[in-house]
């Protein structure tokens, strides 16, 4: 049975949906790596190539944290990536073939992916944004402390 318009639609714009939401999360796993090798990159490498051994200090233990969420997020990304295009390559064979009763599952199963691929992309935006709201408020807890007794910011100042 061939597709209505209403269903065609529907399939053109998860794969449109798809395609543009991937593209960004490309753009913002190359922003998030390109961070961490600016300014981490070269301390990483010591860590884990120097000469010496690395002591058990905090800065070392605040490294391995580090790695093992930017691990984690990329992970995250790789899944999402291959969700969203496990998505659009379903959404597109179905467009192609057309649905009769018995691919009404590979239809679901379209669905279902777009719908896995899109929570992916959720999390992975707002984990982002979220560290770095919470880098943002730790940078300022900080700086106050750290204000000596009477210094403190002008009344204008965010805190």
């Amino acid at each position: 049975m061939p597709f209505d318009p209403n269903s065609i639609a529907i399939l053109e714009a998860m794969i449109g949906a798809m395609a543009v939401v991937w593209a960004i999360s490309a753009a913002v796993y190359a922003f998030i790596y390109e961070y961490f090798d600016r300014n981490y990159g070269h301390e990483a490498w010591s860590y884990a190539h120097g000469e010496e051994e690395p002591k058990g200090t905090q800065r070392v233990c605040q490294m391995l944290l580090r790695l093992y969420r930017n691990e984690r997020t990329f992970s995250a990304f790789l899944v999402a990536g291959i969700a969203a295009f496990v998505s659009i390559l379903v959404s597109l064979g179905v467009l192609f073939v057309g649905v009769d009763d018995a691919l009404r599952v590979v239809v679901l199963f379209a669905l279902i992916v777009f719908g896995v691929a899109l929570f992916f992309f959720l999390y992975l935006f707002t984990h982002e944004i979220r560290t770095s709201i919470d880098q943002m408020r730790t940078y300022s807890e900080k700086i106050l402390a750290r204000l000596p007794p009477g210094k403190a910011p002008p009344e204008s100042a965010p805190h």
